[in-house]
């Protein structure tokens, strides 16, 4: 099924706005639907150009006839094969999609304007990681147990930051104070041998699979391209024996030199994994041999990631070493006194082995210069 959606496929169910058609030669894909493909293409065509909200541009569609809930007419707005692209794995961020077979409903512009606004709009309801606030969400009071927040106050000359409890307590704790703790705590990890090379093995596997999926990938956007310049000099075929006119043959070329076009970029960022993936594997062991070094090289979205890992939710802050904030598993995997001990809790390794997993799987920017040893 993957391979069929590399090739521009669509293999499920027809979406709203299309038909599943099968070609002569057995090929299964979809084809417009009417009227829902146009009151699908004005939809869109109002949300992009703010003539209405996307309340009232559901509310619209409903009225003229589409029926659709208001939730799958959210997830419709933010589908890629409405602008003529098939999304491989959803699970993945950004989704990876590959130019489709089939027409699209509206343009990639007015289909990316439409995502620019979800953007936004998931910006503005996510709290997410702050530079400033980089454990906000993960301590709590130590004397009334609620979450901490996090606000910054003007002095004289510089703006300070805190965590900060609400009312009634309004206990407070300088951001620098607690990042100071967590670094220095984090810094005195040291990783046994053992789980150092487990977690080589984990991402050299990561590795090999990925290797492989990429390769198919661009074997398969290679021959994508095959097929639609195959199509264009068909249909220029066409338009010398006079089947279709001018227009519809420069329609069909400009349609099929964007999509190939977006298949270049699609080997483009392929390779660009490679080289992502074989920095990992080379630099494997040093990460996790001086975890705050890696911590700190991390941006913004791999931090919080990192965090969610290691960090204990709901640990209120006693200042000290700092050892309360760090989970149990995380504690385990660098006390190189209980690696007997957890050899034989399969439980333990278990939750040793999926935490190096999701560590593995922690997106490192390779322009960034490792600092560690």
């Amino acid at each position: 099924m993957r391979r069929a959606k590399e090739q521009g496929r669509w293999v499920n169910k027809a979406p709203i706005g299309y038909s599943n058609y099968c070609s002569p030669d057995g090929l299964k894909s979809i084809i417009l639907k009417e009227p829902e493909a146009s009151i699908i293409r004005i939809a869109f065509e109002e949300v992009s150009s703010f003539r209405g909200t996307t309340i009232d541009a559901y509310l619209n569609a409903v009225n003229a006839g589409l029926k659709c809930s208001r939730s799958n007419f959210w997830r419709l707005l933010q589908n890629p094969v409405y602008a003529g692209n098939i999304p491989i794995a959803k699970i993945e961020t950004p989704v990876r999609i590959s130019p489709g077979l089939h027409v699209g409903i509206v343009t990639v512009e007015v289909f990316e304007k439409v995502q620019q606004l979800f953007r936004k709009e998931d910006k503005k309801r996510s709290v997410g990681f702050h530079p400033n606030f980089p454990l906000r969400g993960f301590i709590h009071c130590n004397k009334c147990g609620r979450r901490l927040t996090g606000s910054g106050s003007s002095g004289r000359s510089e703006k300070y930051y805190y965590y900060h409890c609400v009312s009634p307590c309004y206990n407070r704790i300088r951001t620098e104070v607690v990042s100071e703790v967590f670094l220095r705590k984090l810094k005195t990890f040291k990783l046994p041998e053992e789980y150092l090379l487990l977690y080589r093995n984990i991402v050299s596997e990561m590795y090999r699979k990925e290797s492989n999926r990429i390769e198919l990938g661009k074997g398969n956007a290679i021959k994508a391209i095959e097929q639609f310049a195959d199509r264009v000099a068909k249909a220029k075929n066409l338009l010398l024996d006079a089947h279709i006119d001018f227009k519809a043959y420069g329609d069909i070329k400009r349609d099929f030199e964007t999509k190939i076009a977006m298949l270049g970029n699609t080997i483009s960022s392929y390779s660009k994994d490679q080289i992502e993936f074989s920095y990992r594997v080379n630099n494997a062991g040093k990460y996790l041999s001086k975890m705050d070094a890696f911590y700190t090289m991390l941006d913004e979205k791999s931090k919080r990631s990192f965090l969610n890992n290691v960090l204990t939710k709901g640990a209120c802050w006693e200042g000290g070493s700092g050892d309360e904030l760090f989970n149990l598993s995380f504690r385990k995997m660098y006390s190189s006194e209980q690696v007997a001990e957890i050899k034989n809790e399969d439980n333990s390794l278990a939750q040793i082995t999926q935490l190096l997993k999701n560590l593995a799987a922690i997106k490192v920017d390779n322009r960034v210069e490792f600092e560690g040893v």
